[in-house]
């Protein structure tokens, strides 16, 4: 990444964090979140499982998100990258048996998500790889 791009998103992820923790959590809100991501975590690991090159596993996400699974897991992949939607409304929906909202653009959901202080974390994603996958960066412009 070239030096004045790097400065560019550190700049844009400070101002997001800042933004998105303008006051201090308690502790009971610590917890809540904690146990909201724990939620998440575990809803991708039972449904989905962990393995990456789970073909199934991949057409069983396209289904859930409500488009056709693909053939393949890159096709599937290529697919999931067009889908823009917040993880963790994704999972309440999905246990409530609703759909969740979609949004048009990366900067949509951004926003969206950074309002709503619902930002899941990168380093849990990385622990399950078809997860991973409906992550955006949060701290960038690009559409």
């Amino acid at each position: 990444m070239p030096a004045n791009a790097r400065a560019r998103y550190r700049a844009n992820r400070k101002k997001a964090v800042t933004k998105a923790n303008r006051r201090q959590l308690t502790k009971e809100e610590r917890d809540a979140r904690n146990r909201k991501i724990a939620k998440v975590v575990e809803y991708f690991n039972k449904t989905y499982g962990y393995d990456a090159e789970n073909l199934p596993m991949w057409q069983l996400l396209c289904e859930h998100v409500g488009i056709l699974p693909e053939p393949t897991i890159k096709e599937c992949k290529e697919a999931l990258k067009k889908i823009f939607l917040n993880i963790e409304d994704f999972v309440d929906a999905r246990e409530s048996g609703t759909e969740a909202r979609k949004f048009a653009t990366k900067q949509e959901l951004r926003d969206y998500s950074i309002s709503a202080d619902k930002i899941f974390p990168l380093w849990e994603a990385r622990q399950n790889g078809i997860l991973k996958m409906l992550l955006i960066d949060m701290f960038s412009h690009e559409s």
